[in-house]
């Protein structure tokens, strides 16, 4: 084996890895998108216990704090980095934000993200790995 086959398959390993690490760090800016995405998601409207049940669970205290958090801005409104992952989700084509939504902020697995679409789960992985790579290249991770 060459000195020149030996280098060009270390550099080759080594880009892999780079790419790898990048995706990875995409990977959790679309995790923290989809906590994001998911804490705005309305519910019904109507509080998960009754003012009852809060009393008895957590006390005068419990009650207090839960009527100061809802006067407090939520914290997901000032996240600038899902912001801008927010963006470029807006910007994808339909399957690709079926996909984004399905995987990180529904997290309903594999399984839904294939009923949800209608594909194979092979499709359903090339489909993730196109959303992470045009993420990636949108916001600036270089892994041409």
């Amino acid at each position: 084996m060459s000195t020149a086959t030996t280098a060009a398959g270390a550099e080759r390993r080594l880009r892999h890895r780079f790419r790898r690490r990048r995706l990875a760090a995409v990977d959790q800016r679309l995790h923290e998108w989809g906590d994001w995405v998911a804490r705005q998601l309305p519910g019904l409207g109507y509080p998960s216990r009754t003012p009852e049940g809060r009393l008895m669970e957590d006390g005068m205290l419990g009650i207090a704090a839960s009527v100061v958090s809802r006067l407090e801005p939520p914290p997901y409104l000032g996240n600038e980095r899902a912001a801008e992952v927010h963006r470029v989700v807006r910007d994808l084509d339909r399957t690709l934000q079926v996909v984004a939504y399905a995987h990180y902020a529904a997290r309903v697995g594999p399984r839904g993200g294939c009923a949800a679409l209608g594909c194979s789960r092979a499709r359903y992985y090339r489909l993730l790995d196109d959303l992470l790579h045009y993420v990636a290249g949108r916001l600036g991770y270089g892994l041409a």
